[in-house]
């Protein structure tokens, strides 16, 4: 699906083996975690090909993109191996549909202790810049996380995720934005208008700013949902939402639950 297809639809992200699942549910379409979907034997991956491709659950866009062992900066970075992962994700990306990579994975990301800050920013520059070439190949765009402290020490606001976007200066590079990491950082509403134009995707979920964690919506919370969503819609965005929420004991419960939340703050607004 295009980004015009995905006009404030809803979707949830979570491994591809919930597929049929989520599907059930009526999410409008799904997000890939990427490292599980990268960690899937070949013969399992194209048995979930041919159920995506049986479905009506399209497959938009990835996240949680890589395991901690892919490092994009710091003394263990290697351009080769970042090249390598990118086109093993996009092989699969194609075959799935998917047009997105969001990248957010603070565990690759993170300046090493006593590592030089200007060593490490040119290292993670080319690292995107390299994915970036790499995912263009196959027409899809990467998208870049602004984080929060919980999880890594770089590129911590949406500010310096733009200017960064700005650095990396490739057409297929934009910015996924989720406003967890938004609320923890402080960040002010007003102040999102400027960077609509970096935004290609939203994750929005239940935040708890004691610990960071991502869960899934809640009632009682709605209303702030609504402040949130309606802020950057009434400041131009025009694309999809997704609830990303990690922390669960009952996916399935949890993302039922959320969908009708999730439609009535939305309908709401649009």
């Amino acid at each position: 699906m295009n980004e015009k297809d995905l006009r404030f639809k809803i979707g949830v992200s979570w491994k591809l083996s919930a597929y049929e699942e989520i599907e059930e549910i009526g999410y409008d379409f799904m997000d890939v975690f990427g490292a599980d979907l990268m960690g899937m034997p070949e013969t399992d991956f194209y048995d979930a090909v041919k159920t995506v491709e049986r479905g009506g659950l399209p497959c938009c866009n990835i996240c949680l993109y890589s395991p901690p062992g892919l490092q994009m900066m710091g003394d263990r970075y290697s351009p080769a191996e970042v090249a390598d992962y990118a086109r093993r994700m996009c092989v699969r990306c194609a075959a799935l549909g998917i047009t997105g990579i969001g990248i957010g994975s603070g565990h690759s990301r993170t300046v090493p202790e006593n590592y030089s800050l200007q060593k490490a920013e040119v290292q993670l520059l080319e690292a995107f810049r390299i994915t970036a070439g790499v995912a263009a190949e196959y027409d899809i765009c990467l998208m870049i996380e602004p984080l929060n402290r919980f999880i890594c020490n770089h590129m911590l606001s949406t500010k310096d995720t733009a200017d960064f976007i700005d650095r990396v200066s490739m057409e297929n590079v934009r910015m996924v934005f989720d406003f967890h990491h938004f609320v923890i950082m402080n960040e002010r509403l007003e102040d999102l208008k400027r960077f609509i134009p970096y935004i290609r995707s939203v994750q929005f979920n239940e935040i708890d700013t004691k610990n960071g964690e991502k869960r899934f919506l809640t009632e009682e919370n709605a209303a702030l949902y609504k402040e949130q969503l309606a802020t950057i819609v009434d400041f131009g965005y025009t694309g999809a939402f997704c609830i990303e929420a990690i922390c669960t004991d009952n996916f399935y419960e949890d993302a039922k639950r959320s969908l009708p939340i999730a439609r009535q703050v939305i309908g709401s607004i649009t």
